[in-house]
């Protein structure tokens, strides 16, 4: 499990209890929540099986990207190439099984280096909507009969419009993408066949949402993960607590309530719903904090991003990236055409979201479908003149992106085995008040049950000392995090003196029946803590919470 996808998760159950008050969210788009809930709904595991579902559900997607890749890379070779007034033996294009193997291999490669499938995030879902998309786009083509045009544009407005409800970033990468496929077939009858019906149930898909989470809002927006983005990365206001009004940051209209001094502590406990509120919905803590541009700081943005796109295309790809421009160097002179290169239409929208990310935060599960998109179109206009020299040219730089494509794969895989197998070399542990490895899924579970067998029921709530955002056995047990000291004041926590702990110790346990917490516990209130079964939490609960389970509790492994 991650961060993101406990939200997720909340929104899921919230759309299908049909509680709009919650599911409407203007951080997180609905359709893969809405996947999450129904596939929950369906098989309804208990608490030792629920990630595991979802892991099941994240399957079914990467093998809708697959069919959907592979219908956008058959459509991107087998699109006319712009060689009308010339013979196909005076060039020589990639080979077939060059094609399809680097194809297949620059999937995989995104898959696991940028999206990492195994994140419960809509990535995946959106690279198989934007793989559609282009497949689709590439089967636009003038002479088209007046019905088929129609009907693929269509299509291509519902893909788009449904991209838009996996992330709010296909809202303008939608816009550019019909509008460069307006521009480059701009004097071909065949555009006004399919432009008004791809706008038109574009909107028809989109609109509805848009409008749903404008009203939440107060204002016009097509999503505010952007805003939270700029705030965060570029802007520098710390997220999700610090001092309103602090470092001329703003002041946000409803921040967390602090309830104690030193350390600090917060209370989040409404109006917003959802396991850990602060992250099911982000905006409502910062509404009233506008982004703020600052040439030093956009600069400064700017330049980071550059250095990740640096990384990206000059370490993890730079073989593959010598080799694709060698060709594109040596590549023949293109005879004029009158087909509209729908491929570099596919560059321009695939460069446009780098650039888009690129302004405020880089990251490698956001960028990959676009990434592709780009490498895609290079890769088509990788044509060589006519000749068996060039010909044996083609098939050895084919055969070397391959093999850095492949090598790139390789290398990720054997690092993370070695994580996995526990051989990577590191510090050894400090006798300290340290935060524990909670991102084991079993002790996740464990937790969960152990929280519930000492009494605290479904949908109460509990405190948390430390990083509250790996908590994900508060979804498991269906509790609710509502009050917290943060990560960054748990270590004066441990180094307080008694009496503040104790003080801090019952606001926190105000409302709430117990707190966890993901450090070692020290100092005077260590002895009253206990283990949170075997997991790496441990507790601290209010000393009138019975002991007796519920048949609720008893059931650990029945649906939640």
């Amino acid at each position: 499990m991650n961060e993101d996808g406990i939200s997720y998760l909340d929104m899921g159950d919230a759309i299908l209890r049909g509680e709009w008050g919650m599911a409407i969210n203007s951080v997180w788009s609905p359709l893969y929540a809405g996947l999450l809930g129904g596939t929950l709904h369906l098989f309804r595991p208990g608490i030792g099986r629920e990630f595991a579902t979802v892991h099941l559900l994240n399957l079914a997607v990467f093998l809708l990207a697959l069919v959907c890749f592979e219908y956008y890379w058959k459509g991107l070779r087998a699109a006319p190439r712009r060689i009308s007034e010339r013979n196909l033996d005076e060039e020589t294009v990639m080979p077939w099984w060059a094609w399809t193997s680097i194809g297949y291999a620059l999937f995989l490669w995104s898959s696991l280096n940028l999206i990492r499938i195994w994140a419960v995030t809509p990535d995946m879902l959106l690279a198989a909507l934007v793989f559609l998309a282009a497949g689709l786009a590439l089967r636009l083509a003038p002479g088209q009969h007046k019905r088929s045009a129609r009907g693929l544009g269509m299509a291509l407005g519902l893909v788009l419009g449904f991209g838009y409800l996996a992330k709010a970033v296909l809202f303008p990468v939608a816009a550019v993408f019909l509008g460069a496929l307006v521009v480059v077939a701009r004097r071909e009858r065949w555009v006004r066949r399919f432009l008004g019906p791809a706008v038109a149930s574009f909107l028809l898909v989109a609109m509805p949402w848009a409008v749903l989470i404008s009203v939440s809002e107060g204002s016009p927006t097509i999503g505010e993960a952007g805003r939270l983005t700029y705030l965060r990365y570029v802007n520098g206001v710390p997220y999700p607590f610090w001092e309103p009004g602090g470092g001329g940051k703003g002041n946000p209209l409803h921040p967390p309530r602090r309830i104690f001094e030193s350390p600090a502590a917060y209370e989040f406990a409404g109006p917003i719903g959802g396991t850990y509120p602060l992250s099911y919905d982000p905006a409502f803590w910062y509404r009233g904090i506008q982004p703020r541009l600052d040439v030093t700081q956009q600069a400064g943005a700017l330049v980071t991003s550059g250095f990740a796109y640096a990384d990206l295309f000059g370490r993890d790809l730079g073989g593959f990236m010598a080799g694709l421009f060698a060709l594109l160097l040596l590549r023949a002179r293109a005879a004029r055409s009158r087909e509209p290169p729908v491929s570099r239409v596919l560059v321009a929208v695939g460069l446009s979201a780098l650039v888009l990310y690129g302004l405020v935060y880089v990251e490698g599960r956001y960028i990959a479908p676009f990434v592709i998109l780009v490498l895609g179109g290079l890769l088509r206009e990788a044509r060589l003149p006519g000749g068996e020299g060039y010909r044996r040219t083609m098939a050895a730089a084919s055969a070397v992106m391959l093999f850095f494509v492949l090598l790139t794969v390789v290398v990720f895989n054997a690092e993370g085995l070695v994580k996995v197998t526990g051989l990577e070399p590191g510090p050894r542990p400090v006798p300290s008040p340290t935060p524990a490895d909670a991102t084991s899924a079993g002790g996740q579970a464990e937790a969960a049950r152990a929280l519930l067998e000492l009494g605290v029921r479904p949908g109460e709530k509990i405190a948390f000392v430390g990083y509250a955002f790996g908590a994900y056995f508060a979804r498991l047990a269906d509790v609710r995090i509502t009050r917290q000291v943060p990560d960054a004041a748990a270590l004066e926590f441990w180094e307080a003196d008694g009496r503040q702990v104790q003080a801090l110790l019952r606001d926190l346990l105000d409302g709430p029946k117990a707190v966890v917490t993901d450090w070692t516990p020290a100092g005077p209130s260590a002895s009253r803590w206990q283990p949170l079964g075997d997991s790496p939490y441990h507790v601290y609960v209010d000393k009138t919470l019975r002991s007796q389970r519920s048949p609720v509790q008893q059931q650990f492994g029945s649906p939640r």
